[in-house]
């Protein structure tokens, strides 16, 4: 069983959400030894991510289900508006489970950036933690990869996806910053102690800072500043809208 170790002044949902490839399994996995617990329904390790994804499993195959209903996948999904009250039902019991494993909680998927404003209304009193990376190496890691057919067959989606996930992130913070934290994931790791700190005093929790060398593995994680030429030919073709929206992030962002 998963359990988080930790001292909370309150009980408090915490939704951890970025685009895919921007540090969201690190995170949720250093938040966790740090207090925030996540349950034992967790996906498993996989050859992209050796440690485990630290997903709720429910929770990712229900994103994962509303996508593939609409003929979608996760680079070319539009932002949900809704979801079905069957959908809403499945939230809000894997949300009732999660209350038993500590009184700091909560869950992370990528997916969430799409659905991040009807998660919003089911959860109204949820805070939320929200990540980026920078565009050159979320879609560098993408390409190089090589795992996902719809990336290999058009590169360009890892482009627009970034775009449409950082769209959602920054739209919503700004209506949002209340009950919410927006960092950048090399700030994060550089500094994740201080990080810790301020989501102590944002959203009134207690997490206990730990190392994160115990668990990051920087040789897992590319960040040379190389990118291959399909990266840099993508990039240069939306390089407008996406110089345009880093510099957004970095403006409201934590770091």
């Amino acid at each position: 069983m998963n359990q988080a170790k930790g001292i909370e002044t309150q009980s408090q949902f915490v939704i951890i959400s970025g685009m895919h490839r921007s540090a969201t399994s690190l995170v949720t996995q250093y938040l966790q030894l740090c207090g925030i617990a996540l349950g034992d329904n967790l996906l498993g390790a996989h050859k992209d991510n050796q440690d485990g994804y630290f997903e709720n499993k429910s929770i990712v195959q229900l994103h994962q289900s509303i996508i593939v209903e609409q003929n979608r996948n996760l680079f070319n999904c539009p932002e949900q508006a809704s979801y079905a009250e069957s959908a809403k039902k499945v939230l809000l019991e894997e949300a009732k489970s999660l209350e038993s494993f500590g009184s700091v909680y909560g869950f992370k998927d990528p997916r969430n950036c799409l659905f991040i404003q009807p998660l919003s209304g089911l959860f109204p009193d949820a805070k939320h933690l929200l990540l980026y990376r920078d565009y050159r190496e979320v879609i560098d890691s993408l390409i190089r990869r090589a795992t996902d057919k719809e990336i290999r067959r058009q590169p360009w989606l890892a482009a627009k996806a970034w775009i449409k996930y950082n769209e959602c992130i920054i739209k919503f913070y700004k209506r949002n910053q209340e009950h919410s934290l927006l960092f950048n994931d090399s700030f994060f790791i550089k500094n994740s102690g201080h990080c810790v700190q301020a989501i102590n005093a944002k959203f009134r929790t207690k997490l206990t800072p730990e190392p994160i060398n115990s668990i990051y593995k920087p040789s897992l994680t590319k960040r040379d500043g190389k990118f291959n030429w399909k990266t840099r030919l993508v990039c240069w073709f939306y390089r407008n809208k996406l110089i345009d929206i880093d510099k957004e992030l970095k403006a409201i962002s934590e770091s």
